[in-house]
């Protein structure tokens, strides 16, 4: 299988940009009308997988709900959540959090 990847993401990301339609409160555009389900089903038929198999059936729906999660972020105000503090007047000491989720897509967190 052969095709120009750079060239097909920038035609991609010529029609995102075109789209003047936002998100509400938000400036970035809004997602294609694409069913997140049907995507996680046509990679399972993709992969040689039977999306309808009973131990399967339920995984596009679990794979989206994930996914949800995974990105929610890309619809909060990072001023509204950086602007939250720790104010510590009598401390003298340092202040470690330990345990923190992190979970990232983003090719530069491999």
């Amino acid at each position: 299988m052969s095709y120009d990847h750079d060239q097909r993401y920038s035609q991609g990301e010529a029609r995102y940009r075109a789209s003047d339609k936002t998100l509400e409160g938000s400036s970035a555009p809004t997602k294609p009308e694409i069913n997140g389900e049907e995507v996680v089903v046509n990679f399972l038929r993709f992969i040689g997988e039977d999306p309808m198999r009973a131990g399967i059936r339920e995984t596009p729906a679990r794979v989206v709900k994930s996914w949800r999660e995974l990105y929610e972020g890309y619809h909060l105000d990072p001023k509204k959540i950086l602007s939250k503090r720790f104010d510590a007047e009598d401390c003298d000491e340092i202040v470690l959090c330990k345990n923190i989720e992190f979970y990232s897509t983003c090719e530069h967190h491999r």
